[in-house]
C-alpha cells in the first residue's frame, strides 16, 4: 500500500490530469510534474515521519532504540534518507512519464531543482508532522493530517491555477506551506526564507512539544 501510494499513485495521477487539461496550456504539463512532485514530497514527510516517531514513543520503541550498540539518530536518519531515495525513484518515474507520455523532457537546472525540493519539502513537512503528531492523540493526529493535506493539496496550484480562486481562498492559498514548495520548485527562489522560516516555526512546536513529553513519560 506505502509502495504504491508513493511510487505509481503520482506517475497515474500525473498521466491522468495531463490528459484531461494538458491540451489547454502548453505550460501545463510542466506545471503539473512541479505539482505531483511537490504533493507526493508533502503526503509522505506527513504520512510517515511524524506518526512513526508518535507510535516509537508511545511504545516505548526508543528506549530500546536508545540500549542498541550505535546513536540511536543514525536509525532515524537512516529512515529520513530512505524516504528521500524513494521520492527521488518517483522523480525519475515521473520524468520519464513526462517525456513517454508527453514529450516534456525537463532541464538539467529544472532537474536539480526538483531534487533540492526534496530536501526542503521533506525537512519542513517532516517537522510540521512531528507537531501535528505530538500535539494530538494518534487516532486524531493522522485525522488532522489527512484534513491539513487535502486543504493544501487542492489549494495550493498543484493541479490547477488558484489565481481566479475567490479571495479569501486565495489568501489561504499563500499562507499554505506547500503553496510556497510549489512556487520555490517552479522556480521562484523568493519563496526560499519563506520556506525556512516555515521550518524553524515547526521545528521549533515539536522541540518544546517532544521535550514535554518526554519529561511527562
Amino acid at each position: 500500500e506505502a509502495l504504491f501510494f508513493t511510487i505509481v499513485f503520482p506517475v497515474f495521477l500525473f498521466i491522468l490530469f495531463g490528459n484531461l487539461w494538458g491540451f489547454q496550456s502548453s505550460n501545463y504539463i510542466p506545471d503539473l510534474l512541479t505539482g505531483v512532485i511537490c504533493m507526493t514530497i508533502c503526503s509522505d514527510a506527513l504520512f510517515t515521519i511524524g506518526p512513526i516517531l508518535k507510535t516509537y514513543s508511545t511504545n516505548n520503541i526508543l528506549k530500546f532504540l536508545k540500549n542498541l550498540p550505535f546513536n540511536f539518530i543514525l536509525h532515524f536518519f537512516g529512515f529520513f534518507i530512505s524516504r528521500i531515495l524513494i521520492i527521488c525513484f518517483t522523480i525519475i518515474n515521473l520524468s520519464i512519464a513526462s517525456i513517454l507520455v508527453f514529450n516534456y523532457t525537463p532541464s538539467s537546472s529544472q532537474a536539480s531543482l526538483y531534487f533540492l525540493t526534496v530536501f526542503v519539502g521533506m525537512i519542513l513537512f517532516s517537522f510540521m508532522s512531528l507537531s501535528f503528531s505530538f500535539f494530538n492523540a494518534e487516532d486524531t493526529a493522522r485525522a488532522t493530517l489527512n484534513f491539513v493535506f487535502y486543504i493544501m493539496l487542492f489549494l495550493s496550484g498543484a493541479f490547477y491555477s488558484v489565481e481566479h480562486i475567490h479571495p479569501i481562498l486565495a489568501y489561504l492559498s499563500w499562507a499554505l506551506p506547500l503553496t510556497h514548495l510549489i512556487g520555490f520548485v517552479r522556480g521562484n527562489i523568493s519563496y526560499l526564507p519563506v520556506l525556512i522560516a516555515w521550518t524553524i516555526l515547526f521545528g521549533t512546536i515539536f522541540y518544546y512539544r517532544f521535550k514535554k513529553t518526554s519529561v511527562k513519560r
